[in-house]
């Protein structure tokens, strides 16, 4: 039996996470990013390992909401900064979507893993998530998109004294 849920923002937040590096790391900020237009398709099955899932993200739709660390605290100014070099960097006027669709998924109800095909900047490459069932009883997709894979190069300041890592991390937590 399988049932299809349609999920997104109002099931959830989509929240990017990124860190600073670089002899000037700690003049930077450790980012939470929203991404405010996204879509996912879950096919439910009896186990997990008959379950896909398919997502969408719209890169035009990132909110930066804060930023933890750094030398000074950030201002409305500057997280409005952060977005415009956000679509800069990403590319999002040429590629304003991000895809996923898995290929598998593995483990159990409370604990597995699903892997599949991640489309950035009309690049697709191999990428797994991990899923946790939380105590609340929804379920949570985390990971981390190193952005050097799909030909980004992280931003940088200072000569590149100071630059964004290379990982940035994605977690949303969803009730199915």
């Amino acid at each position: 039996m399988t049932a299809i849920r349609e999920l997104g923002p109002g099931d959830g937040q989509l929240l990017l996470g990124t860190t600073s590096e670089g002899p000037m790391a700690r003049m930077g900020h450790a980012l939470r990013i929203l991404v405010q237009q996204w879509q996912a398709t879950v096919e439910m099955a009896d186990q997990p390992m008959g379950c896909r899932l398919r997502a969408r993200a719209d890169l035009t739709s990132l909110r930066a909401l804060d930023g933890h660390g750094g030398a000074t605290p950030l201002t409305e100014e500057g997280l409005r900064k952060i977005e415009s070099n956000a679509a800069r960097i990403l590319g999002s006027g040429t590629h304003p979507e991000v895809t996923f669709v898995s290929t598998a998924v593995s483990g159990g109800w409370d604990s597995g893993r699903v892997e599949g095909e991640l489309t950035i900047r009309g690049v697709t490459l191999p990428q797994a998530f991990q899923v946790q069932r939380l105590a609340d009883g929804s379920h949570r997709l985390s990971g981390s998109i190193a952005q050097s894979r799909f030909g980004i190069k992280p931003y940088s300041a200072m000569m590149g004294a100071l630059r964004l890592g290379d990982e940035v991390s994605v977690e949303v937590a969803v009730t199915l």
